[in-house]
């Protein structure tokens, strides 16, 4: 869930899983209300070992939850895009960010017992929505980033105009790769993907 990305790191994360074993995914960015989520339960089959799904934080995320209970969740970056409708429940200028993050964090309260969530911490409501997940005391929380405090840090990221060249570093060793879709930020939603997984 999250304001922005969430097609994107949700289609990285079943293309991780898928060569793993078979996975599925919710279709393009269905994402909002629970037939959302009824329709991609009811899709499943039981060969089917993992599922990548997405949800809008402002599209009753917590009663989809009640339906679906993740063992990893994720939370994109939350900015002004779903401002609109958050403005129409009273809420005005930082209020909206704050709001929108305290909806979000509804993914971590739903986490299967021991489950984690993956957080972003170059993104740019970072300390908001860590302060909100830490509520969460059942949850583990993982983040990426460049600081050396994250558990995925990101070395470098070099961005062309056909892709970015990414090296990670998860606890002593490093790991290098292509991603060939162009914009920092798909290149930082592969950061997020590969922390997922």
């Amino acid at each position: 869930t999250g304001s922005v990305g969430k097609t994107t790191t949700k289609n990285m994360i079943h293309a991780m899983a898928s060569a793993l074993a078979p996975a599925h995914k919710t279709i393009a960015n269905y994402n909002d209300g629970l037939e959302s989520i009824r329709f991609i339960l009811s899709s499943l089959s039981d060969q089917h070992r993992y599922c990548a799904a997405e949800f809008s934080e402002v599209g009753d995320l917590e009663k989809q939850l009640e339906f679906y209970r993740p063992q990893v969740a994720v939370i994109t970056n939350i900015y002004f895009e779903h401002a609109s409708k958050i403005e129409k429940k009273g809420f005005r200028g930082e209020g909206v960010v704050r709001h929108l993050v305290e909806l979000a964090a509804g993914v971590i309260r739903h986490l299967q017992p021991g489950g984690t969530c993956v957080l972003n911490a170059d993104g740019e409501n970072f300390a908001l929505l860590e302060a909100e997940a830490r509520k969460s005391v059942h949850a583990r929380i993982m983040t990426c980033g460049t600081a050396d405090t994250n558990h995925v840090r990101i070395l470098s990221m070099t961005c062309d105009d056909e892709g970015s060249d990414i090296e990670l570093g998860i606890a002593d060793r490093r790991y290098a790769y292509r991603l060939s879709f162009p914009g920092r930020h798909m290149a930082e939603n592969s950061v997020v993907a590969a922390t997922a997984m």
